[in-house]
């Protein structure tokens, strides 16, 4: 430091420490030398900004009444401008700003009484910038899982996990049993219905869980190179059951079962059962897990379903497809379309499918790997093993009807058949009073529906013989007014929202 200068500075009288409250004046310009700070009063100099004091000016300081402001800090080869340093309370230093950084305003601005904010500046090397792009303390910054750059302490609630060495949201974490309940995330975790498990080994599977906690399902896919269009799909089930063997509750430990991936809750029911996967080639698997699985005989009534999950594993399949086979699953299940569970958006209309109600006779779902499924949730109760079976056939049926139309393959609309009457298949009924004239009037009506529609639930009734039969049987009237509907139903669906003709009338209670 320059002596003359330094024997000046130590003659002045009024001496004292700076603080973050120091404000220069308009009526002062306060400079820094070395380590110390000082005030000149404008008036009796004349001096911009920026501009070195020569020495020999700061006799003439005393008598101006400067006051030195003793402060440790970076030491200056000349006077600089204390505008050009800021106060950084974090640090405790007065720093050059350009070695500083203002600290965001989530965690870090003051306000003052008056209500203006108050900038909080920080030096760089004790600076971060955090995953939502503030920039934080380092000492605030803490490593959260999940999130690849750190996040400030007070983002979110979160716990420090010892094992992980890492912080985790709170909304994401659990207290497995088998880590002395060091927080965990839920996703690295398992759980059983009673407990969570870090190490799946620990886990008891067999316990009724919470809803939709249940563990995924294993999948029986088709053999690699199998050509048969059903190779494609796949199918599960769940089955609504008022108690299996009587357990309905939370951590009831239940008996493993091939078909049943788990159980779960169901307000609605009771118990829901989850099936695992199938494709739907694999029938003699499928058949085989089903009459080793007597869950399903166990009871339900009215208020449980039978929600079938279609997939479609090339991703061809659209709504609108699904949409022109539905007629016969709304006749099977008809009285299912006035269930607040299963009666939403009865047009199929694909619009509503992905943007309206949940309880829509069939839903739209994404899954993980980005294919589409679809939900049937007109399908009633499973009452038995053989039922079961019977509507893994009937979802063979309609697929290959399905896959046809979707990849244009339309043999079935040049397709005729020896019906004695138009529209209901021979085997379908006796010719007895009752079902002849079920035959009859369908064969009326079909003359105002239009022909692609005739042809395509003709050609579904058709493949679908032996699963109609073993359900309906045709000593009575049952199978032919099944048929009837089926195809009143298609009409419905693909006529305007206000049309009504003699067709939809007959479905009326229905819709």
């Amino acid at each position: 430091m320059n002596h003359n200068i330094e024997n000046t500075l130590a003659n002045f009288e009024s001496v004292k420490e700076i603080t973050p409250d120091f404000q220069a004046t308009t009526d002062f310009m306060p400079f820094k030398y070395g380590d110390k700070f000082f005030i000149i009063p404008i008036k009796l100099l004349n001096i911009r900004r920026h501009n070195y004091i020569r020495p020999q000016e700061f006799p003439t300081l005393k008598e101006a009444g400067v006051k030195i402001i003793v402060h440790s800090g970076t030491e200056a080869r000349a006077i600089e401008h204390i505008d050009d340093y800021v106060w950084c309370n974090e640090n405790d230093a007065w720093l050059p700003k350009n070695d500083t950084v203002i600290l965001s305003s989530k965690f870090y601005h003051h306000v003052r009484t008056n209500g203006s904010v108050e900038v909080v500046y920080a030096s760089k090397q004790t600076t971060t910038v955090d995953y939502f792009g503030h920039i934080i303390l380092i000492d605030d910054a803490h490593d959260v899982y999940n999130f690849h750059t750190p996040v400030h302490k007070d983002t979110f609630h979160m716990e420090y996990s010892h094992y992980l060495g890492k912080y985790i949201h709170t909304e994401d974490v659990c207290y497995p049993a088998d880590m002395d309940d060091d927080p965990m995330p839920t996703e690295e975790c398992h759980y059983d219905g009673n407990d969570w498990y870090y190490d799946e080994s620990n886990l008891n599977k067999n316990l009724i869980v919470d809803y939709h906690a249940c563990e995924d399902p294993m999948i029986y896919l088709s053999d690699n190179g199998s050509k048969s269009p059903l190779a494609k799909y796949t199918v599960g089930f769940e089955v609504e059951k008022t108690e299996i063997d009587g357990l309905c509750e939370i951590g009831e430990e239940y008996e493993p079962q091939p078909l049943f991936a788990g159980w779960e809750t169901d307000s609605s029911c009771g118990v829901e059962g989850i099936t695992n996967v199938y494709s739907l080639e694999k029938l003699e698997t499928f058949a085989q897990h089903a009459r080793e699985s007597w869950y399903l005989d166990e009871p339900c009534n009215s208020k449980c379903g039978g929600h079938i999950n279609i997939s479609d594993t090339t991703n061809k399949v659209r709504y609108w497809h699904v949409k022109s086979w539905s007629g016969l699953w709304m006749s099977m299940f008809r009285k299912r379309l006035n269930n607040d569970y299963a009666g939403a958006n009865k047009k199929i209309c694909p619009y509503e499918a992905k943007s309206g109600q949940r309880y829509q006779v069939v839903r739209e779902k994404q899954l993980g790997n980005g294919d589409t499924l679809y939900e049937l949730r007109i399908p009633s109760r499973v009452t038995s093993r053989e039922q079961i079976v019977n509507r893994f056939k009937f979802s063979q049926a309609w697929v290959t009807c399905l896959d046809d139309y979707v990849n244009e393959e339309l043999d079935y609309m040049q397709a005729s058949y020896d019906d004695l009457h138009v529209g209901t298949p021979n085997w379908a009924y006796h010719p007895t009073a009752d079902s002849t004239e079920v035959a009859r009037k369908t064969e009326q009506m079909l003359k105002g529906i239009s022909k692609p529609i005739y042809k395509r639930i003709r050609h579904l009734i058709e493949l679908s013989k032996e699963p109609l039969l073993n359900s309906y049987g045709s000593e009575t009237p049952r199978l032919a007014q099944i048929i009837q509907y089926a195809y009143c139903f298609q009409h419905y669906v693909e006529k305007p929202r206000y049309y009504h003709d003699d067709v939809t009338r007959n479905i009326n209670s229905y819709i």
